[in-house]
């Protein structure tokens, strides 16, 4: 399996492909940084078969459907997601397949109502991957406006590891 993080930053993008089959997805990518993906991908011989988001990003802007319509990848986000163009909405306990590598779907609301993680099969080692919703437990938030009603996030810490540096 290939695990990379992406952007340096407080908006992370992550990058996991299945070695046997080139088959890869990327997570929670960011508008400016298309070429930059699309880049990596061909050095490492592989094509994007899904772009995850693991929330509705009101940060910044999604590559999602700009990745969509360039290569085809599904779009995958919670049921929950008011984002129109969703090839695939998940849920709870939900898995999904890159290749050999199976994630599961965790629901993970608070930084907004649709905010989701991951969770990468058991098989690939003792070392598998846990992708948080970009910024669950990480940073430090005040309310916010989703779908026409006042979400808080819950979080009261922050740290300078996951979705945003907290800064």
């Amino acid at each position: 399996m290939l695990f990379h993080e992406l952007n340096c930053g407080k908006c992370k993008t992550y990058l996991i492909a299945c070695e046997n089959t080139r088959k890869a997805a990327l997570i929670d990518p960011v508008k400016e940084k298309v070429d930059r993906y699309l880049a990596t991908l061909a050095y490492y011989g592989c094509r994007l078969d899904a772009v995850i988001d693991t929330h509705t990003h009101a940060d910044h802007c999604t590559a999602s459907f700009e990745l969509n319509g360039l290569t085809g990848a599904k779009v995958i986000m919670h049921r929950r997601a008011p984002a129109p163009h969703v090839d695939i909405h998940v849920e709870d306990g939900q898995r999904h397949t890159i290749g050999d590598i199976e994630l599961q779907v965790l629901y993970t609301p608070g930084h907004t109502p649709d905010s989701m993680s991951l969770d990468v099969d058991r098989d690939v080692g003792p070392k598998r991957p846990m992708l948080e919703q970009e910024t669950a437990s990480r940073c430090r938030d005040g309310p916010r406006e989703f779908a026409g009603r006042s979400e808080t996030s819950g979080v009261a810490r922050s740290c300078s590891t996951g979705g945003h540096s907290g800064a």
